[in-house]
């Protein structure tokens, strides 16, 4: 029986060498330095995980703007819901940003989906700066009731729009001007196409 207590000495102090004990920033993914500094922050992905590796079409990332989002579904080759008759999805790369001349040239009327899953959002826009607001009807107690989504102090910034709670891309689909809802702040719409009215 006396084996068994070395090889469990000798299995013990090769994993707890020094070498595997300490890492230091230097020698894990666990810490990457910031920019321009000589501290170390540590980092949002667990050691030794691949941070190039990206969730695919979950939920938009905060700090990135609508055409840098959508170039990214479109690298992964997911599908935006377009609804409608014809068609009900299209590769995201079928969805060219479209930057107008004036931010205002974004402003007006956005259709959604089909039939009880219809919506219609509205878009005023001065200078950069935009409010929305969502319509469509719910199904309640045996009558159609009009419900609306508003949102303020929104941005239009190149062809990306933001707007707390809120982000979408302008773009141009089969020739015509649209927008995609990357995220709403109403389960109304999720990654949604919508063609300028």
């Amino acid at each position: 029986m006396r084996p068994f207590p070395i090889f469990v000495a000798v299995f013990f102090c090769a994993c707890t060498s020094p070498d595997k004990r300490e890492k230091t920033p230097e020698r894990t993914a666990g810490t990457i330095a910031q920019a321009g500094s000589d501290s170390v922050t540590p980092a949002t992905v667990p050691a030794f995980s691949d941070p190039a590796s990206s969730p695919g079409p979950g939920p938009s990332r905060d700090g990135e703007d609508g055409v840098a989002e959508l170039r990214r579904l479109a690298a992964t080759r997911q599908k935006i819901l377009v609804d409608r008759l014809d068609v009900d999805s299209v590769s995201a790369g079928e969805l060219v940003p479209h930057e107008a001349t004036t931010p205002s040239a974004h402003g007006g009327e956005y259709h959604f989906g089909d039939s009880e899953w219809e919506s219609t959002l509205t878009l005023s826009v001065q200078g950069n700066e935009v409010t929305g607001v969502l319509g469509y009807a719910d199904w309640e107690n045996e009558t159609w009731v009009g419900k609306r989504v508003r949102f303020d102090g929104g941005k239009i910034i190149g062809a990306s729009l933001s707007a707390p709670g809120w982000k979408g891309v302008f773009v141009r689909y089969q020739g015509r001007p649209g927008i995609v809802i990357l995220r709403a702040a109403t389960d109304r719409l999720s990654v949604q196409y919508g063609e300028k009215l």
